[in-house]
């Protein structure tokens, strides 16, 4: 018996496949269903307001804005469009700039990496493109599975979204087929 995909994830489908080669590369299954898990509202905001009581939930923030940055400005080339500087600005004052309101923890390596680039006078705007935050997005992405998630997996709301997102996972076509190339 095939399992139907509920109606209001269908559309998510399409961008979920098409996206599967880029976002899955060099990630383990568990990994991928956890990005499964953040890229749906529905297990995203309970985490969320999990995080917040964890005093973390700017990491998530981050997440999501890089995330929505990326599917934006989704491209083989290199773009370097103004709306994409300005938001890409907006990005690392909230989060990475030394005074930003909601500083992240992303390695030290990352945060001055990405400081060089936007504090560069002579430079700047060099090197701000759609890949600026990749290197920080995984690291925040890693350390979101690794340390709240494993933790939030645990509550019984955490426990119970796991396993509906999971039955979610294995019912999209891509892993269908998967999983038939695999027997």
């Amino acid at each position: 018996m095939t399992q139907k995909i509920p109606a209001e994830y269908r559309k998510n489908v399409q961008k979920l496949i098409e996206n599967w080669e880029v976002e899955g590369k060099g990630k383990t299954e568990a990994e991928r269903q956890f990005l499964f898990f953040l890229q749906q509202e529905e297990f995203r905001l309970p985490l969320f307001t999990y995080m917040e009581k964890e005093y973390s939930h700017e990491n998530l923030d981050f997440w999501q804005r890089v995330d929505k940055f990326k599917r934006r400005y989704n491209s083989i080339l290199e773009v370097r469009a103004p709306e994409l500087l300005k938001e890409a600005m907006e990005i690392y004052s909230l989060f990475i700039a030394k005074d930003s309101q909601h500083s992240i923890n992303i390695p030290g390596n990352d945060g001055e990496s990405l400081r060089k680039i936007f504090n560069d006078t002579f430079s700047f705007p060099q090197g701000i493109n759609q890949w600026v935050f990749d290197s920080a997005y995984e690291s925040i992405l890693k350390l979101m599975y690794s340390d709240v998630f494993s933790r939030y997996r645990l509550t019984d709301e955490g426990s119970a979204n796991f396993l509906k997102a999971v039955k979610m996972w294995e019912a999209l076509p891509v892993n269908r087929i998967r999983k038939l190339g695999s027997k």
